[in-house]
This record gives structure tokens, C-alpha cells and sequence, in this order.
């Protein structure tokens, strides 16, 4: 794997790969059992599915030599979705019996969520460890609203002019804001990558965006030429498969219109992000994402997971991940053991009020 990091200049010699060692055929058999149990107990199964979901992914995936873990309990996780279910019902059930409250209910939940979104990540961050560190995560509710609602709303308004500024601020609130242990991670870019970024995004859309035209129009025009047919023939059901191509064939450009500029700036501002992330001001991260070839597994996951209704999601999942993985590295300022033992013995190893912890939670 190389090792070079976009937009930093960063010369290192140790690097650390990330390993995912989990395979479709096994977490296959997890999988189809957690969406029985699920069904079958109208889904109630689902946080104890949610818990062995994360305890798979995080277990197989290692560092030097040690693999993640994830400590959540599965009835917390089903106290928290019971009180999102209810309120979700509550919020539905007011708005279609009195619309003109559904504006007021809106406006209360923008306001809401940056406290929802502290919750989650809190949550899923102090729920995970690596070698028996707990990471965490201290948002501010004015700054989650500025950067994850506020931000990404007048990026919308300004036709996406203002998206790069909505990106930076996000990325670095969310990995700002987490640490591990008693050391805080951050990320510092400017934003210039990322305008260009939205550029070539930009073109492949308009690009995309001509092509379907293309197509659109070359079907008109055949269209036009079975005018001169006999109705008889038209009318016959079989004669549809003539068109069945174009028809696929405009609906997945249609899909990939917008999907492949997402996956481009998606992964840039992900490669930009992580390249410029250091934990502990000295550790440093790196991720080497292609595009090309991210795109090529999302697309053609989606693919293989429609054609088989689902049964091959398994695989899609462990597929993706394995490709992430291998993409993303460290690159450490010294020994990790020292930093480990460095952590402990300032009493950040996997606190037993984390091991009890049993309130309700909204990391869902």
C-alpha cells in the first residue's frame, strides 16, 4: 500500500496498516440471524443485532496487533430506540391531525437534533475501544448547530457555493471534538482542495447530465419511428422487452448522475480530512482512498445486492470495509506502547462506569 498523503507534507517512516479480517461467510451467518430474530420478535432483537453487528466489525479489524472493541448494552440501545420510536409516532400522529403545528414540530426538532447528534456520537465513541482505551467525544450544542444544521442548510441555499466551507467546519467539529483517552484528536485544511474538488464534481454532473440527454433523446427518436407500426403490434405486451434496454439503461444513468459527483467530493473531503488528522498533536493519519475504486465497489455492491434481493448485502458490507481499511493507515510519533502506557497511568483505561453504564441513550 503506498503511503503517499494528499495535501500534507508529512515524511514518516513507521507506518501502520489497518487490517479487516472478517470475512462474507462469516458475517453472512450473523446477518440472516439478526434480521430473523428481528422479525420475529418485531424488532425488539434489533439493538442486541446492532450490538453483534459492531462487535464483529470492530473485533476484526487490527492495528499492530490489536483489534477494536465495542462495549454497548443492547437494552440501552433498546430503551433510547423505544423513545425515538415513540416520539417518531407522536410527531407523525400531530402532524397529519393538526398540519398547521407540523411547521412548529420542525422548527423544534432542527433545534433538538445538534443534541441528538451530540448524544449519538458520544454514545458510539465511549462505547468503543482499542486496547482497553475508551474513546470519546465533548461536542457544544451552538457550535453542532452552526456546523451540522445552520451550515449545511445555506450550503443548500447557495447551490452548493458554500458546501466546501459546510465540510470543513463539519470534519473538524466531529474529529475535533473526539478523543482517545486523554488525548484529543484534530484536523486542520484549508479549503482549497475543496473547491476543487467541487469542481470536478461539478463537471461530472454537467457531464453525466449530457449524456443522459443523449440518451433521452436517441430514445425519442426511436420512440418516434414505431409510430408508423401497426397498433396491433404496439399492443402486444411482449413488444415491451424491445424498449426494456433504454428504459435500464436511462434509469441507472439517472442514478449514477448523481451518485458519482457525490462519491468524488465524498471521498476527496474524506482523503483530505483524515490525511490532515493528528492525535495527541504528533500522531498522525492517513487514508488513500482512489475514487475510481471506491466507486467501482459501492456501484457495484448496489448492484449485486439488488439482484439478489438483499442476500448478498453480507458480502457487500465485509467488501467495502475490507477496501477501506487497507486504505486507511498511521503513521505514529514514537511507540504506541509507551502512549498506551502513558494513558493508563493517567486512569483513562475502559472506566467500570462505562462497563455499567445503563441510561438511556440516543446512539443510534
Amino acid at each position: 500500500m503506498g503511503t503517499n498523503l494528499q495535501g500534507s507534507s508529512l515524511q514518516q517512516d513507521t507506518v501502520l496498516d489497518v487490517k479487516f479480517t472478517g470475512t462474507a461467510k462469516e458475517y453472512f451467518g450473523i446477518w440472516i440471524v439478526n434480521i430473523l430474530l428481528s422479525i420475529l420478535t418485531l424488532g425488539i432483537y434489533s439493538a442486541w443485532a446492532k450490538v453483534r453487528r459492531k462487535r464483529y466489525f470492530n473485533g476484526n479489524t487490527w492495528i499492530a496487533g490489536h483489534n477494536f472493541e465495542y462495549h454497548a448494552n443492547p437494552v440501552s440501545i433498546l430503551k433510547g430506540r423505544i423513545i425515538v420510536f415513540v416520539l417518531f409516532v407522536a410527531y407523525n400522529l400531530t402532524a397529519n391531525l393538526a398540519p398547521e403545528v407540523a411547521g412548529i414540530l420542525t422548527l423544534i426538532l432542527a433545534i433538538v437534533l445538534p443534541w441528538l447528534i451530540n448524544k449519538g456520537l458520544s454514545f458510539n465513541a465511549r462505547m468503543t475501544s482499542y486496547r482497553n482505551i475508551r474513546f470519546g467525544f465533548e461536542g457544544n450544542y451552538w457550535k453542532a448547530l452552526l456546523t451540522l444544521v445552520i451550515l449545511p442548510f445555506v450550503g443548500f441555499l447557495s447551490l452548493g457555493l458554500l458546501l466546501p466551507l459546510s465540510t470543513q467546519q463539519q470534519a473538524k467539529y466531529i474529529y475535533s471534538n473526539h478523543s482517545f483517552g486523554n488525548a484529543k484528536f484534530a484536523t486542520h485544511f484549508s479549503l482549497k482542495p475543496l473547491y476543487k474538488a467541487l469542481f470536478i464534481s461539478a463537471l461530472l454532473l454537467f457531464g453525466s447530465i449530457l449524456v443522459i440527454g443523449l440518451i433521452v433523446a436517441g430514445t425519442t427518436g426511436i420512440l418516434a419511428a414505431f409510430e408508423s407500426i401497426d397498433e396491433e403490434m404496439l399492443s402486444d405486451p411482449a413488444n415491451i422487452f424491445i424498449f426494456l434496454p433504454f428504459i435500464v439503461v436511462l434509469y441507472l444513468g439517472m442514478i449514477f448522475t448523481f451518485i458519482l459527483p457525490y462519491i468524488y467530493y465524498s471521498v476527496r473531503s474524506f482523503n483530505l480530512a483524515i490525511n490532515h488528522l493528528t492525535l495527541d498533536s504528533k500522531h498522525r493519519f492517513g487514508s488513500n482512498v482512489v475514487v475510481r475504486e471506491y466507486a467501482w465497489i459501492l456501484v457495484s455492491n448496489l448492484i449485486v445486492t439488488l439482484l439478489t434481493l438483499g442476500l448478498m448485502a453480507p458480502w457487500a458490507h465485509v467488501r467495502k470495509m475490507k477496501y477501506l481499511a487497507a486504505h486507511f493507515f498511521i503513521l505514529p510519533q514514537g511507540s504506541l506502547d509507551e502512549f498506551v502506557d502513558r494513558e493508563r497511568s493517567e486512569g483513562n483505561v475502559a472506566s467500570s462506569e462505562y462497563m455499567d453504564l445503563d441510561g438511556i441513550d440516543f446512539g443510534l
